[in-house]
């Protein structure tokens, strides 16, 4: 066993010592913050990875569409291991030390065997408590060495943002631009939801019409010559459209 906390798993193993064999419950806070790590940590590998199958089988259910069964799945044994963490603690040490005392017969290297076998994992300490402090200086320092997009790469890599630069402004003489009605009369961000160069106008009405250029949806309407040159773009996410447009 561990020096550290030695005080408290001997007194915890004296009181179950004089119980009914069985595990007992006794609720253990290392246990409850760390789980699995714990496990490892006091070298129950058997529970660490019964840790990992129990979060993998819970995070397939919640992909499933079954987050409640899945939180379930994961937080029940997780409470039970705590309540239960000491006595498990305890099965096993003795186990190892009835082993040890069927094959070692001198007592020195008994108690140096069961050092060597028993005892904790310092390592885990280590790596599982560096871990955090890893991802929050990656989460920093990337992306200060991601270079900064200029606004001529950006739009060059953008292809949406390519087509509607290229979409010229039309003219009332303008061929092949067809016509949708959004059938409302409100300007807000859900207009942004349209194909690559699209154009608005809005009809005598008050109606928002979108107009598309030639051979985006050639199965629509054939655009009105004065939706089409008084039509507007989007600009930087905001949708404006002309306050012209056709009588009817």
């Amino acid at each position: 066993m561990a020096k550290k906390n030695r005080i408290y798993y001997l007194t915890k193993f004296e009181q179950f010592d004089q119980q009914p064999l069985g595990l007992i419950a006794s609720w253990n806070w290392p246990a409850f913050f760390c789980g699995g790590v714990w496990a490892i940590y006091r070298k129950m590998y058997g529970w660490f990875f019964a840790f990992w199958g129990i979060a993998t089988v819970s995070s397939v259910l919640e992909k499933a569409g079954s987050p409640g069964i899945g939180a379930l799945v994961f937080f029940g044994p997780w409470i039970a291991f705590t309540v239960y963490a000491n006595s498990l603690y305890h099965g096993r040490v003795k186990k190892k030390i009835a082993m040890a005392q069927l094959s070692i017969k001198d007592t020195p290297k008994l108690l140096e065997y069961l050092k060597y076998k028993g005892g904790v994992h310092t390592w885990v300490i280590w790596v599982f408590g560096l871990l955090p402090i890893i991802g929050i200086l990656a989460a920093i320092i990337i992306p200060m060495l991601q270079p900064v997009p200029t606004p001529h790469s950006s739009s060059s890599k953008n292809p949406i943002t390519r087509q509607s630069q290229s979409a010229s402004s039309p003219s009332y003489e303008s061929e092949g631009w067809t016509q949708e009605s959004t059938g409302s009369t409100e300007v807000g961000p859900w207009l942004d939801y349209s194909p690559p160069g699209t154009r608005f106008c809005r009809y005598a009405d008050r109606t928002i019409y979108r107009v598309y250029p030639p051979g985006v949806k050639p199965d629509a309407e054939k655009a009105n010559p004065f939706c089409v040159g008084d039509s507007t773009l989007r600009f930087r996410g905001q949708t404006t459209v002309s306050e012209k447009g056709p009588t009817s």
